[in-house]
C-alpha cells in the first residue's frame, strides 16, 4: 500500500495496486478487492505501442519488432489464461463452454502456444477436462485429457520460457522479465500437481473403468518411472 500511495512512477503504482489486489483475493476479501480494482475492465492503453512508433521513427526497425513481438507474446499468454479462468464459469452452458474451449485450442495451435509456454497450455487444457468431466462430456473430456497427457509427457522440467521461429526477437525481453525465463514455482511440485490431476482427481473417479483413462494413467505412470 505504501508504494501505491507515495510512488510517482505510474507503472510501478499499477503493479502495486494489482499485487495489493491479488494478496486480497488470496485472503478472501473479494469486496476489498473490488473496492479497490474497481468493477469494470480498465481502458488498456498499452504503453509498447508508443515504444515501437518511437523505434520507428528513429528508423530502429529491429527494435520496434521486438516490442511488438513481446507484447503479442505477453497478450498470449494472458488471453490463454484468461480462457482457462472463464471456462470454470461456464460449467453451467455447455454450448458455450464447449465454444470457448475450441477457440482457446484454436488461438494456441495458430501460434503453436504449447511450445512457447507449455505449463499455461496444460493449465488450459486441464480447465477443460475438469468442466467436461462435471459436464459428463466423456468424449471432449477424453480428447482433452490425451491432448494434455502427450504434452505433458514431452515436456522438459524445469520449463524455460524462450521463443520460436515467429517469436524469434523475444528472449532478450523473457531474460528481462522479473522472474526470468524459468517459472517461479518449484519443478518437480508443478510437474507433479499437473500429473496428479489424471493420476488422483475426484472429478475423474467416475471414469476409473474406462480403459482410455486408465491407458492415460498408465502413459503418466511410465513416464514418471523413467525419471
Amino acid at each position: 500500500m505504501r508504494v501505491r500511495e507515495n510512488a510517482q512512477d505510474v507503472a510501478l503504482v499499477t503493479q502495486a495496486r494489482s499485487l495489493e489486489g491479488y494478496t486480497l483475493i488470496m485472503q478472501n476479501k473479494p469486496k476489498e478487492a473490488l473496492a479497490l480494482l474497481g468493477t469494470r475492465t480498465p481502458a488498456y492503453l498499452p504503453a509498447e505501442s508508443l515504444i515501437a512508433t518511437a523505434f520507428q521513427q528513429l528508423q530502429q526497425i529491429p527494435e520496434a519488432q521486438a516490442v511488438y513481438q513481446s507484447a503479442l507474446a505477453q497478450d498470449l499468454s494472458i488471453m490463454m489464461s484468461q480462457f482457462a479462468n472463464y471456462l470454470q464459469l461456464l460449467i453451467g452452458d455447455p454450448p458455450k463452454f464447449a465454444e470457448t474451449y475450441r477457440r482457446g485450442t484454436g488461438v494456441a495451435a495458430v501460434f503453436h502456444f504449447d511450445q512457447l509456454n507449455p505449463v499455461a497450455m496444460m493449465n488450459f487444457q486441464l480447465s477443460a477436462a475438469a468442466g467436461f468431466a462435471q459436464q459428463k462430456q466423456t468424449d471432449a473430456l477424453f480428447q482433452a485429457l490425451t491432448a494434455f497427457v502427450a504434452l505433458l509427457t514431452r515436456t522438459v522440467f524445469p520449463v524455460k520460457l524462450h521463443g520460436d521461429d515467429y517469436f524469434d526477437q523475444i528472449d532478450d525481453w523473457l531474460d528481462h522479465l522479473d522472474l526470468g525465463t524459468q517459472l517461479p514455482r518449484d519443478p518437480i511440485q508443478v510437474q507433479a500437481s499437473l500429473r496428479d490431476f489424471v493420476l488422483a482427481n475426484p472429478l475423474l473417479a467416475p471414469y476409473q473403468d474406462d480403459p482410455r483413462l486408465q491407458a492415460l494413467q498408465q502413459q503418466l505412470k511410465e513416464k514418471n518411472h523413467e525419471q
